[in-house]
């Protein structure tokens, strides 16, 4: 399978370092508008989680573009969109016309309405589309999601989730930092967590929510939720200032135990079982690779053996953007606000 990558900064390489682990793939082609990102050193370039090693790749039998539409003319039978948000919507209905098929980093769009266009697109033309939501492929997180089905420690009782850190000043011309081109951390961060309540609980019918405001978007934000299968559940992302690291994590209040996780350097899961003697932890293998490998690997599988992306429907991702849209909406109004449908 070739594929393309449009969007060379932190997230565009490391799933392209990735691919170029997959024996099934060929990338044939990539992308951005900075000349100096097709180079191949990618030193020093950062994500959420971490700075990349130094290291070199070999790319000159990889095709190079500046403008993403060069790209879509040759014979790639995928693209991976690693671009600013703002941008996601355009490129990937322009692929997938193109009769690409397209994974497409988060958030999916910038509002639901592009979202749905996406999706609508996706069903149209007949491609697979998948986006970023990497936590659908993160052992802890799929781990949970078995508890609360088979319900091994009892009925799910609370959930709570956060993410945060400092704010991501190392983007191309600081586009984070513009609620119009990323939404700010309440649509670039917190759908994250927003996507995870959606898949766990499925999909809320109201949400009361506080912000702190920037602008046009929020940079931090609290949101409870109702009318899902626990009587408790909140989430709350930020961006703050100075160069506080990243954390993520949850708390998932059982009947008979609480569940904790938390990104750390032993990945897993603290059990803390009603009526026992002390605390057990539960190790939880992901496979071959990380999320990040595994979501992009599911992508490829998808695509070559003609599946369907069962397990990221696009229409569920524009549920997670209807959600966001009405936290937003409660923030500012100071009220309960219900989620479209």
């Amino acid at each position: 399978m070739n594929i393309g990558v449009i969007g060379m900064g932190g997230l565009g390489t490391l799933h392209f370092k990735n691919l170029m682990k997959m024996p099934a793939v060929r990338v044939t082609g990539i992308c951005d508008v900075r000349p100096e990102r097709l180079t191949g050193d990618w030193a020093g370039t950062v994500t959420n989680l971490e700075q990349q090693r130094s290291e070199n790749f070999d790319i000159s039998a990889i095709a190079k573009f500046t403008d993403y539409r060069d790209l879509l003319k040759t014979d790639v039978q995928a693209v991976l969109i690693a671009t600013p948000t703002f941008l996601h919507a355009e490129m990937a209905i322009a692929a997938m016309e193109a009769g690409k098929h397209v994974f497409c980093e988060k958030p999916m769009a910038l509002n639901s309405a592009d979202a749905a266009r996406m999706a609508a697109v996706a069903k149209r033309c007949g491609r697979i589309l998948q986006i970023g939501h990497v936590l659908r492929f993160w052992p802890e997180y799929i781990e949970a999601k078995a508890m609360i089905d088979d319900r091994r420690f009892g009925a799910l009782r609370s959930v709570d989730c956060h993410r945060g850190g400092g704010f991501p000043g190392w983007a191309w011309e600081n586009w984070f930092n513009r609620a119009e081109l990323s939404g700010l951390a309440a649509v670039d961060l917190h759908i994250h967590d927003v996507d995870v309540i959606h898949w766990w609980l499925g999909m809320p019918t109201s949400v009361s929510s506080q912000g702190v405001w920037d602008g046009e978007g929020a940079n931090e934000i609290l949101t409870l939720y109702r009318g899902t299968a626990a009587s408790l559940v909140q989430t709350h992302a930020y961006w703050v200032t100075g160069p506080c690291g990243f954390e993520m994590g949850f708390t998932l209040g059982f009947e008979r135990a609480t569940v904790v996780y938390g990104l750390g350097e032993k990945p897993g899961l603290t059990i803390f079982e009603k009526d026992a003697e002390a605390s057990r932890f539960q190790s939880v293998a992901v496979g071959a690779g990380d999320g990040y490998f595994v979501e992009v690997e599911y992508f490829v599988d998808c695509v070559i053996h003609n599946k369907p992306n069962d397990r990221l429907p696009p229409d569920e991702v524009v549920g997670a953007m209807k959600i966001v849209e009405a936290e937003l909406r409660s923030s500012k109004s100071g009220q309960w606000d219900n989620v479209a449908v």
